[in-house]
């Protein structure tokens, strides 16, 4: 039987569109899942820690294919008032001692578990010789040679990775590595780096 405008009816069995509105509802409810998880980390911007502006900026070509952990080998910063004191002079000291166009490394986590956006998503950082090109470099701040890392650092580190694989900036199956692994240092430290498993074991 046709319609007044000549067209047979199309009709959608009760069924199958149950099934597809569940389907749909569920991929809906995965995706929520999944920023949730994001939104829990708390992110300081550039621009709300005091960064100078970079001299330059390279992009990556594509989703950084390893994470490098590093420490920043200074005293713990314990709140964001000291750790935003704590980035101007490690953005100072790297740009104008070690002569980098900007902080080197992507990102930075407090003891507090708060992380501060370094070179950001999808930037060449400095902070591993021979393997910039291809990684995201983060660092927790403080010296975790003898000192554990907080539960709030490796918690928020681990959601900042987990944040770097859904928004397409980190590889799903990312290399972990240690700064050791891939140079002459003792950096991040024994303690942290006794403890690098626990941040891909979430991701």
């Amino acid at each position: 039987m046709r319609n007044e405008e000549g067209v047979l009816p199309v009709t959608t069995p009760p069924d199958t569109g149950s099934l597809i509105r569940r389907l749909h509802g569920l991929l809906k409810s995965n995706a929520s899942v999944y920023r949730s998880m994001a939104q829990t980390v708390n992110i300081v911007s550039r621009q709300q820690w005091g960064a100078v502006p970079p001299k330059s900026r390279e992009t990556l070509k594509g989703p950084a294919q390893k994470v490098i952990i590093h420490h920043t080998d200074l005293p713990r910063c314990k709140d964001q008032s000291e750790c935003m004191k704590r980035l101007v002079s490690i953005q100072r000291g790297h740009m104008t001692d070690r002569g980098f166009d900007d902080i080197g490394y992507n990102f930075l986590a407090g003891e507090d578990g708060t992380v501060y956006e370094g070179r950001g998503w999808g930037v060449v950082g400095a902070h591993t010789k021979g393997n910039n090109h291809d990684s995201l470099g983060v660092a927790f701040m403080g010296n975790f040679q003898n000192d554990m890392p907080s539960t709030e650092a490796m918690s928020s580190v681990k959601q900042l990775l987990q944040t770097g694989v859904c928004d397409g900036f980190v590889c799903p199956k990312f290399a972990l590595f240690g700064h050791r692994d891939l140079g002459n240092t003792d950096c991040p430290g024994e303690k942290l780096y006794a403890a690098l498993s626990q941040l891909k074991c979430s991701t």
